[in-house]
């Protein structure tokens, strides 16, 4: 409970501690490990730095020929570079991979457009 009131915190392995104080992002990070910080004033996220996989399911694309291809799974295999995790942040908030929405199709006065890929 002391350690709650006196601001000790744990960054797990594999994340960065990104730091806001009144909503904004400070400048510095912490590596992986226990630190303090300022209780009631200051807030500490994660930010996952190390190697992680996204999938992405059912992907039409169009060719330019006209011909649909489905592909039922792409994987994106991404990590983050420390000297990156604050501008990310900033950018795309803490939780920076996010499954991208459903394709929807684009109408256009020469009827739907199709995805080229």
């Amino acid at each position: 409970m002391a350690a709650l009131q006196f601001g000790l915190h744990k960054v797990p392995e594999g994340t960065i501690g990104v730091y806001y104080r009144g909503g904004a992002i400070l400048p510095q990070t912490s590596e992986p490990g226990y630190h303090f910080h300022t209780p009631f004033v200051t807030r500490v996220e994660p930010v996952q730095i190390n190697i992680q996989t996204d999938l992405v399911r059912n992907i039409p694309c169009g060719t330019q020929g006209g011909t649909v291809i489905h592909f039922e799974k792409i994987e994106v295999v991404n990590r983050l570079r420390r000297e990156n995790v604050l501008q990310t942040v900033k950018d795309y908030g803490v939780n920076y991979v996010r499954p991208p929405p459903p394709p929807q199709p684009h109408l256009s006065p020469a009827g739907p457009a199709r995805r080229v890929c």
